[in-house]
């Protein structure tokens, strides 16, 4: 049965994603209104603002084409479902610590060892309690401190069994107890109102941290394309019958990582060579390259022998740099490793000496 229960799942999981392509087209459309509905406009920063921009710098940077606005209504849908999610997980604990307490176990008090007397007093228990908890409005009772009262009433409801008054007293002590727990368990705890709303916050910061992650793995991408376009450059700049307009286009078409913003600079560029370059410079924000940028500036004005000769110095420095810093590190590394491995040494030598000193101790 349970096969046929995947298989139909699946079959309904096809059927689904069929639609989805071919309805894509109209879901698409959804999707673009929703992103400019009110409320996620209403989360959604200035478009001439700092945040909006910082925004739209990181969806740049981490390469994910989609819109703040976009941006926003996934952090409110993370932030809608890690709600939902937490007041579950409450509500969810919250109905296992009620069923605790109304499956409760009862200790037999008669024959010890007896079987079927425990089971027996164990569902008398759980249905007096249950009956306690519909009847007797025992909340009001703990509210008002009103305890002998509630006692009152749990013992006039177990009387009502007409079993012996030892067995009476015993049930009528333990529903009463567990009245009191179930009281005490119904009330609003600050960690039941918190958890929702941290997960909620989690849930809203999620996208965004994700961005980050893929921010910062694309500053390492672009750490070792930016190496091969360094020598790219240098092999081009050999040639002769070459500018720096030609070098851009090889270079666009060579990069991934940096390809959004060599297409920009190559259109902008028969324009306004120097300003091409200077705002490449700013949206990418990475000191290496724009350094790389600043000798392609020079290659503008100069011939493109010192532009080779300046862009040639420049990399052994920055690869005497590179190795002089992981170098350090690995410095770094092993000095830790030795600060910590001289206690350890001497702890295992005082555990190998202690049995030695014991019995030296013991035989004196």
């Amino acid at each position: 049965m349970k096969y046929f229960t995947l298989a139909a799942v699946i079959l309904i999981l096809i059927d689904v994603f069929k639609r989805m392509f071919k309805y894509k087209d109209e879901i698409r459309e959804s999707i673009h209104q929703i992103e400019h509905c009110r409320l996620t406009k209403w989360v959604t920063p200035n478009k001439e603002s700092d945040a909006y921009k910082r925004e739209e710098k990181l969806l740049e940077r981490a390469r994910v084409k989609i819109s703040v606005e976009a941006l926003q209504l996934i952090k409110l849908t993370g932030f809608f479902i890690a709600l939902v999610i937490g007041i579950l997980l409450v509500w969810s604990q919250y109905q296992l610590e009620l069923k605790e307490i109304f499956d409760k176990k009862s200790i037999n008090f008669s024959i010890v060892g007896e079987q079927t007397q425990t089971a027996y007093d164990d569902a008398m228990l759980n249905q007096l309690t249950r009956e306690a908890h519909e009847k007797i409005n025992y909340k009001a009772y703990v509210k008002g401190g009103e305890y002998s009262l509630l006692q009152q009433e749990v013992v006039e409801l177990v009387t009502q069994k007409e079993m012996d008054r030892e067995y009476t007293m015993y049930y009528a002590e333990k529903v009463y107890y567990n009245l009191i727990e179930l009281s005490n368990k119904q009330k609003i705890s600050y960690m039941r109102i918190a958890l929702p709303l941290i997960l909620a916050a989690l849930g809203m910061l999620l996208p965004k941290t994700i961005l980050r992650i893929r921010a910062k793995k694309t500053e390492q991408l672009m750490n070792i394309e930016l190496n091969k376009l360094e020598i790219l450059t240098l092999l081009l700049l050999k040639k002769e019958n070459i500018n720096i307009y030609q070098i851009l286009l090889q270079l666009k078409r060579k990069s991934k990582v940096f390809n959004p913003y060599l297409t920009r600079c190559v259109n902008i560029y028969p324009k306004n060579a120097r300003l091409a370059l200077e705002t490449m410079q700013k949206e990418v924000e990475h000191k290496e390259f724009s350094r790389f940028i600043n000798i392609l500036k020079l290659g503008i004005e100069t011939n493109k022998r010192s532009t080779a000769e300046i862009l040639e110095i420049a990399r052994r420095l920055k690869n005497s740099i590179q190795q002089a810093q992981t170098k350090e590190k690995i410095d770094k590394k092993n000095r830790r490793i030795l600060l910590i491995r001289f206690p350890m040494i001497i702890a295992a030598i005082e555990l190998l000496l202690l049995p030695m000193i014991i019995i030296f101790y013991e035989n004196m």
